[in-house]
């Protein structure tokens, strides 16, 4: 008798801690999708480099003059499509004055400072790069180049998933660009949140629920994201 009872208090311990496991593992999911567990993000490759993602992760969390640095060091990287992405991020923290604070005199030459910098670009070793060039130029962003930024955001590269997002949002396949920016979120990928944030306020490939927009704005606030320039 004592055997049984002891077997059945171990299977009722077993069942119990089972149930933990699972709740656990379900609450640490959910965390993830909210975008709320920071080491979580902290830990996961955007772009399969280290060095970029703290790059891209100080950028988008508004620590610009970290980002700039980091944006700078890689620049001069051996490795070129490493080094074209972050020229380009680089030219783009010119061009948004992230990391630098001209003074107004200054303005006209920084604007050809960036210029360069996107000129300079060899843009067939980043998609992303090439993508940023052309919306600088306004040019016009082809099929082709849509392929190369598609390929690339489909091995894993976050920040291209979401700027493809972007493009998507531009020719105006909406739903196309919703589903880009709701995968780039659940990366953790923090600019993914606020975009998400205005499908879910204007009712875009998604019904429209102003609780969940302003939910999903509040979380990229909470994270440190600036869209003030």
């Amino acid at each position: 008798m004592r055997y049984i009872n002891l077997i059945t208090i171990c299977v009722v311990l077993m069942l119990s801690l089972t149930a933990c496991q699972t709740q656990k593992t379900q609450q640490n999911q959910q965390a993830k999708v909210d975008g709320f567990n920071i080491k979580y993000i902290k830990k996961t490759s955007w772009t399969k480099n280290k060095e970029l993602d703290s790059a891209y992760y100080s950028y988008v969390t508004g620590n610009f003059n970290d980002s700039f640095k980091r944006f700078e060091a890689l620049s001069k990287t051996k490795e070129k499509k490493t080094a074209a992405e972050a020229s380009a991020m680089l030219a783009r923290s010119y061009e948004q004055q992230r990391g630098v604070e001209p003074k107004d005199s200054e303005t006209n030459l920084l604007f050809e400072k960036v210029k360069k910098m996107y000129e300079s670009l060899k843009v067939k070793n980043s998609p992303v790069a090439n993508i940023y060039q052309k919306m600088f130029f306004k040019t016009e962003i082809n099929d082709n180049d849509i392929k190369e930024l598609s390929l690339l955001a489909e091995s894993g590269h976050i920040p291209a998933k979401n700027l493809l997002g972007v493009i998507k949002e531009k020719s105006g396949d909406y739903c196309s660009a919703f589903k880009n920016f709701e995968q780039a979120s659940l990366a953790g990928y923090i600019p993914a949140f606020y975009n998400l944030s205005r499908y879910y306020a204007n009712g875009l490939c998604i019904e429209k629920n102003l609780v969940k927009a302003q939910e999903l704005e509040t979380r990229a606030y909470k994270m440190g994201y600036n869209i003030s320039k």
